[in-house]
């Protein structure tokens, strides 16, 4: 019996049925449903989603994207403030972005890059960063150390892969940043 499909979608329902697709797919990834290799040596290895989605643990490999997506929207959920992308200013090597109440600044000195975030309340200054730049499936989460007076600040090594990923990330125009 031959499959009949629909050759007359409009924007609405490709749209739909490729976010169901989409959807669909991420569940079979996370689920482990199509990956052929998979044993019990593998299953035991692999991180909790749990893990993974509170940043206990860090997925092995590629990221799949409906990963990436569960992690956004759990990031999003805690959120204090949210910056969906594209509002990053450079200036002779530095960034400067938004985020809701919050200032982040990356500050270029010679051998270290200090990641900085002020805000108008220093009791509520962010205890998380999540930065997502989708297109590239990549994914940073960081504790933030305590407030010193109104400031959060990290040392990032440049020359080390962790905080070439950092630097990177958050100056990407597409990232979005999410302080919590």
């Amino acid at each position: 019996m031959p499959i009949q499909l629909p050759t007359d979608l409009d924007t609405a329902a490709l749209t739909a049925a490729e976010t169901a697709f989409s959807d669909r797919r991420a569940r079979r990834d996370l689920a482990g449903l199509d990956d052929p290799t998979a044993d019990a040596a593998t299953d035991a290895a692999r991180p909790s989603l749990g893990d993974i989605l509170s940043g206990r643990a860090q997925a092995s490999g590629p990221v799949s994207i409906g990963l990436l997506r569960l992690q956004r929207h759990v990031a999003r959920a805690r959120a204090r403030a949210i910056s969906p992308a594209a509002r990053a200013a450079h200036t002779a090597g530095d960034t400067a972005r938004t985020i809701g109440p919050f200032q982040l600044n990356l500050i270029d000195e010679d051998d270290l890059v200090f990641l900085t975030i002020t805000g108008p309340d220093p009791a509520r200054l962010p205890a998380i960063l999540d930065a997502f730049v989708e297109e590239d499936r990549r994914h940073i989460n960081i504790t933030l150390p305590e407030a010193v007076g109104e400031t959060v600040m990290l040392g990032l090594d440049p020359k080390s892969e962790f905080g070439k990923d950092v630097i990177d990330i958050l100056g990407h125009a597409a990232a979005e940043i999410i302080l919590s």
